[in-house]
């Protein structure tokens, strides 16, 4: 965590040249950003599990307290409490006395290392899906349905979701207690190696939190390719399976997939939280937990969002150049792919409006949104991808 709140307060730099690249200016074009921290402490029921409570933090985003952080030897963060940091134009709009980003996303991240954490049963899948529930009622003042969504998971551990509690017996509760209870692997020929795990489904004896559950959850709101999902945990990959260990106990266990140099923090592999970014494909990044390097994690993820925002909003409404407001906006306009922006070899292909062309064909057309201040987006339709670097 202190490589992360060290590392974190270059964002809006990386974010900067991020959307530079898309054409989009952040500090005059319509970027409304929102950032909030959600924990992965949903309690345990009632199986009174040592330091969890009922319902932990129940998937509330979680605010940012300038008192507490004070307290700790950490000042500078604001005179008011906020739930979420609110950045429009390059300044945050909702913390009084702070409007440096920078500022204020370490202070976000340095209020998570200071907050009592006691149960050590860790649900980050499971506390996604509770927030996007909530996104009407506990979360309904950071949740918009017409923005993009970007999810960031950060645990040395693996997701342990479960819709059995029993899963949750603290007599055997541990890493290698929840992929038996939850997760079909394979092996390769040798029982201690796992690679290519998957959920096992409920009817099939499964009690876990099922992933296809949250993944629809996420479908039936947003469209997938305005959802970018980045994960920093310990590596689960085909060169780097899960390996299965003796504990002090006698009992099986998951043996850490990374460590760093002084071993303050020592990995399990991400198994069920790197299948789920997995099916986010290019809309996903991984960046390894026990890496202090934390700048590509964020740098990539400024991208993915970058390219999302860059065709969203139309800075200020068009002219529309027949005055007939019901057959929608004919704006005089030109655009066009750019194949290595800013290279010397720069190649630019110019669209046609989608109604001068047959059906099917790459094009671009105005549209009313009234998530934009103009209340008006520019949609290029493709019918296959663009080429890779447009």
């Amino acid at each position: 965590m202190e490589n992360m709140s060290t590392g974190v307060p270059g964002i809006m730099d990386q974010m900067d040249t991020a959307m530079a690249a898309e054409g989009v200016n952040y500090t005059t074009d319509d970027v409304d950003i929102r950032i909030g921290v959600v924990t992965s402490d949903l309690g345990a029921g009632d199986r009174g599990f040592e330091g969890c409570g009922l319902d932990g933090d129940e998937g509330r985003v979680l605010a940012i307290d300038p008192v507490e952080l004070e307290l700790n030897g950490y000042p500078g963060c604001g005179t008011e409490a906020v739930p979420y940091i609110h950045v429009r134009g390059h300044e945050v709009v909702n913390m009084p006395g702070v409007t440096d980003v920078n500022t204020a996303v370490e202070c976000l991240m340095m209020s998570q290392m200071f907050r009592p954490t006691s149960c050590r049963i860790r649900q980050p899948l499971k506390a996604l899906s509770r927030a996007i529930t909530q996104r009407e009622s506990d979360n309904s003042h950071f949740f918009r349905d017409d923005a993009g969504l970007s999810v960031v998971f950060i645990s040395a551990e693996d997701d342990c979701s479960a819709d059995d509690l029993s899963v949750y017996d603290e007599t055997v509760f541990g890493a290698y207690h929840c992929v038996e209870q939850g997760l079909d692997c394979e092996d390769d020929g040798d029982p201690n190696t796992l690679t290519r795990c998957k959920d096992r489904p409920a009817e099939a004896g499964g009690a876990l939190f099922q992933t296809d559950y949250l993944v629809a959850q996420i479908e039936n709101w947003k469209a997938m390719d305005r959802v970018v999902v980045s994960l920093m945990a310990g590596p689960f990959n085909q060169n780097v399976p899960a390996r299965v260990v003796e504990n002090l106990s006698g009992q099986p266990d998951l043996a850490p997939n990374c460590a760093t140099p002084d071993e303050a923090i020592q990995a399990l592999p991400g198994i069920r939280l790197t299948n789920f970014k997995n099916r986010f494909k290019a809309n996903s990044v991984f960046h390894e937990i026990c890496d202090p390097g934390v700048d590509s994690l964020f740098g990539n993820m400024s991208a993915k969002l970058a390219a999302q925002l860059a065709y969203r909003c139309m800075p200020k409404r068009p002219v529309d150049s027949d005055g007939n407001p019901d057959n929608g906006i004919q704006a005089q306009c030109q655009v066009w792919d750019v194949l290595l922006p800013g290279d010397e070899n720069e190649i630019r292909t110019e669209l046609p409006r989608c109604e001068d062309v047959p059906f099917n064909q790459t094009c671009w057309e105005m549209m009313p949104e009234p998530g934009c201040q103009s209340d008006v987006k520019l949609v290029v339709h493709r019918p296959v991808e663009a080429e890779p670097g447009t």
